[in-house]
């Protein structure tokens, strides 16, 4: 059994979560939807049901992401960010092993939006499977990439993102996490 399988680790935050426990000598494993497959990934998409392998916290940082894609094609959106995800969460958990959602500020200050009511009706569903955490945080912050603050949730950046995921692994924080503006200040002022 592995310690952690990322779902979607050829996107940028689960490849370099992967990475990231890699270097802390974690027996860790990812999914990608990228040919040639490399670095010991396992091939997977959530439109494809298939096994996956056992890991003590599993990680789903997929999906389609950000407004305009879901916008686009908003019944897709809602397939995959939604029905496919929680069935994939579902048909994986087993009690006493951990399942972890990566959500959005998007769920709480733009629930009008495609990309907003997907990551809320997923959040509704990760509840309701016992232990579940789900983290929501604002934008993510890495090079290359403008970020905005909004009025609850500011820019995250990468590291700081990936420790509160590394803490989602075995501190008790079942159910739903905000990572909010007085969480970074906090951050910003202790570094």
């Amino acid at each position: 059994m592995y310690d952690a399988l990322i779902i979607g680790g050829d996107g940028q935050i689960g490849d370099t979560f992967y990475r990231y426990l890699q270097q802390r000598s974690l027996n860790v494993r990812a999914t990608t939807r990228k040919r040639p497959v490399l670095d010991g990934k396992i091939p997977f998409d959530l439109r494809w049901p298939c096994a996956l392998p056992e890991a003590n916290a599993t990680f789903f940082c997929t999906g389609i992401n950000g407004f305009k894609p879901c916008e686009a094609d908003p019944a897709q959106a809602e397939r995959i960010n939604v029905t496919l995800l929680l069935e994939t969460a579902r048909r994986i958990y087993v009690p006493g092993r951990r399942l972890v959602y990566l959500s959005s500020s998007a769920a709480e200050t733009h629930p009008d939006t495609i990309y907003g009511k997907c990551k809320r009706e997923a959040e509704f569903g990760f509840l309701a499977i016992p232990g579940a955490v789900i983290l929501r945080f604002g934008p993510v912050a890495f090079p290359g990439r403008s970020v905005y603050p909004n009025d609850v949730y500011s820019p995250i950046n990468l590291i700081t993102l990936h420790e509160y995921m590394h803490a989602a692994m075995s501190i008790p924080l079942a159910g739903l996490n905000r990572i909010t503006n007085r969480d970074w200040k906090a951050e910003e002022q202790a570094a």
